[in-house]
């Protein structure tokens, strides 16, 4: 935790894993964050396990983009890095009413958590994960919450073994999600 309250003024976390850390993305890193949710689409998809459209966050009106925009602007998009390279990227929210509605306000919000495909393996996602819990502690909250696709086993077991524990399903539109929790 004090690497978690010590860091927030520079901006940069080191995450422990290959040299990585992980920053407040800034105006020029919002096509990184793109490019990298796009590669991980795609891998996704490919498994027959969509869970973002394709394109929606390199094209400039998709909603995928529209969201990245909008946790820039907020100060709440991150960009992981191994020795300059952009490896993974993040949203850390303090609430999230559109999959959590009414639930307290005693925890973050997880989402858009990506990873790209050639980095995969390395420990970057859980990492990050880690990163996330002890920003929830710095800021006084008791949990991280998160969303996946219901009907992805392999995401869903990844979660599970980081210590989340299944809260319920919800239907946002036509996503069907699976709520994950975990104390910090």
């Amino acid at each position: 935790m004090a690497d978690a309250v010590a860091s927030r003024s520079t901006g940069r976390w080191e995450l422990g894993v290959h040299g990585a850390s992980i920053h407040r993305a800034g105006e020029d890193d919002l096509d990184l964050a793109a490019e990298i949710l796009e590669d991980a689409a795609a891998w996704v998809a490919s498994l027959g396990m969509p869970a973002w459209e394709p394109g929606s966050f390199r094209a400039a009106e998709g909603g995928g983009r529209g969201r990245l925009a909008e946790a820039l602007r907020t100060g709440d998009l991150y960009v992981a890095r191994i020795g300059g390279r952009g490896v993974a990227t993040v949203s850390l929210f303090e609430e999230d009413q559109r999959f959590w509605p009414g639930w307290p306000s005693d925890a973050l919000y997880v989402h858009k958590l990506a990873v790209r495909r050639r980095d995969g393996g390395l420990g970057v996602g859980e990492a990050i994960l880690r990163w996330a819990a002890a920003q929830a502690t710095a800021r006084g909250r008791r949990f991280l919450r998160l969303d996946c696709p219901r009907d992805d086993p392999g995401i869903r077991a990844y979660y599970e073994r980081a210590g989340y524990v299944h809260r319920g399903d919800v239907t946002v539109g036509s996503f069907e999600a699976a709520l994950y929790e975990r104390p910090v």
